[in-house]
């Protein structure tokens, strides 16, 4: 993973699932870097997924922290193809 040098700077990752897709037409979702403070956040958070009792508030939760993250996609179409 490439060094940030900004808090703007972005990533992008693709499913393991979909390696196998030439990059030009790979899915990626595109995450932020988290700064050194950001990070601490997060894994308090992630931290906190081990005193939830519902499987419902987990995944409530990880939707809520990859809601934060994820600052965009390419590629992701729905099961007609459409973007």
């Amino acid at each position: 993973m490439p060094l940030p040098l900004s808090r703007e700077d972005t990533f992008k990752i693709s499913l393991r699932l979909d390696m196998k897709l030439p990059e030009d037409s790979r899915p990626k979702f595109i995450f932020r870097f988290l700064t050194g403070r950001g990070q601490k956040k997060l894994a308090k958070r992630l931290e906190e997924f081990d005193k939830m009792t519902s499987g419902y508030e987990t995944i409530d939760e990880s939707f809520k922290i990859l809601g934060e993250l994820i600052v965009g996609w390419e590629n992701i179409v729905d099961k007609e193809g459409v973007a």
